[in-house]
């Protein structure tokens, strides 16, 4: 079994898989290029139990450009994308390809809102490809094996303790 242990720029934030990703996503929206920074967003698809962050992280909730809310996590330091979650997907969690810094991480088995592609992104052989999202597609849905989610208690403490963190740092910033 592959093994992925990642971390964000500055390495106060570790990720570590136990187990391989059963879906990887490139994602052309919009939401994905601005989070990412560049013209798509790749990211593993496992559920939260499959996966364990060590360091502090911060979080940032908004809705699509769908109306579904998408939570963010990030590293409070130095700002990279540690996580992400999609109302739409309950007890899943997406980690950013970037973190792990490894050309082996598995290739993109989805294309997702193709209609935002910059046309000279080219899109792996055999990756379906969905113009808008999973919306009505076949094969689009994120179908990962049954599994135990962390409780809403912990992602509650974990949300109050982000605020309380993200409030310091933005004090530090002015």
């Amino acid at each position: 079994m592959m093994t992925l242990d990642g971390h964000c720029l500055c390495g106060a934030v570790q990720v570590q898989l136990a187990r391989e990703p059963q879906v990887v996503n490139m994602c052309h929206c919009a939401d994905c290029q601005r989070r990412s920074g560049s013209p798509f967003g790749m990211a593993l698809w496992l559920l939260e139990a499959d996966m364990t962050i060590t360091g502090e992280t911060c979080e940032f909730a908004h809705d699509s450009d769908k109306g579904r809310t998408l939570i963010n996590r990030f590293c409070p330091t130095c700002g990279s994308t540690i996580c992400f979650t999609a109302a739409i997907n309950p007890g899943l969690i997406a980690i950013p390809a970037g973190l792990f810094a490894d050309p082996n991480t598995p290739p993109p088995l989805r294309s997702v809102f193709e209609e935002r592609r910059h046309s000279w992104v080219t899109v792996p052989d055999g990756a379906v490809r969905l113009p808008r999202g999973r919306d009505g597609q076949a094969g689009g849905r994120v179908a990962l094996k049954a599994g135990v989610a962390s409780s809403p208690s912990v992602r509650s403490a974990n949300a109050a303790l982000c605020s309380r963190q993200c409030r310091s740092v933005k004090r530090k910033l002015r």
